[in-house]
């Protein structure tokens, strides 16, 4: 099931790259806010942090492998495992980012039912956290707490997000911990 994050504006992006000659059955889009991604063009990036041994874990319909993607940024990390057929439950507390990513799974045909979306943290507590996200636009970058983004040298603007512990997630939305084959977190230094 996945959820969509709400937010006020279409999320600029590349064109969509299609993935398939490259060995991967998706396509991806990247921020458009990127200087490195121009909009109206693609970005190959396909398999991206994808380890190899992972496609020996064995998918099975009836309990699929579960990815935690801590810190999802726009779904690169976990759009290989999605379209190997595992489910994925994403975390990702950055409005822009959220929506690359629902972009990114409305693109490719069966990844929805695959793929949860949490719109906040993964933290051991839950509650609010003021997210400071750069005012560039790259919110790819955006740090939790105001001397990082101090450090960061770059303007940014607060912004209250919603925290959450694993524990409440699982239990929340019915999910058996023993699924879990992978966690990649990835938080900007706040691992």
């Amino acid at each position: 099931m996945f959820l969509v994050h709400a937010t006020s504006s279409a999320a600029r992006t590349t064109a969509p790259f299609d993935c398939a000659p490259r060995g991967w059955n998706y396509s991806v889009v990247y921020p458009a806010y990127d200087p490195r991604f121009s909009k109206g063009h693609a970005v190959d990036r396909c398999g991206y942090g994808f380890i190899e041994s992972l496609r020996a874990v064995r998918v099975h319909a009836a309990r699929r492998p579960l990815m935690i993607d801590v810190g999802a940024n726009v779904g690169q990390s976990l759009l290989p495992l999605a379209s190997l057929g595992w489910d994925v439950l994403a975390f990702e507390p950055s409005p822009h980012n959220a929506e690359v990513i629902n972009k990114n799974v409305g693109l490719n045909a069966g990844l929805a039912d695959r793929v949860q979306l949490v719109d906040g943290v993964a933290s051991n507590v839950s509650g609010t956290l003021t997210l400071h996200v750069p005012v560039n636009g790259r919110e790819d970058n955006a740090a939790l707490v105001a001397s990082a983004a101090a450090a960061a040298k770059s303007p940014s603007r607060p912004l209250q997000v919603k925290s959450v512990t694993l524990d409440d997630v699982f239990v929340q939305r019915g999910l058996d911990p023993s699924r879990v084959h992978y966690i990649k977190i990835d938080t900007q230094g706040h691992e």
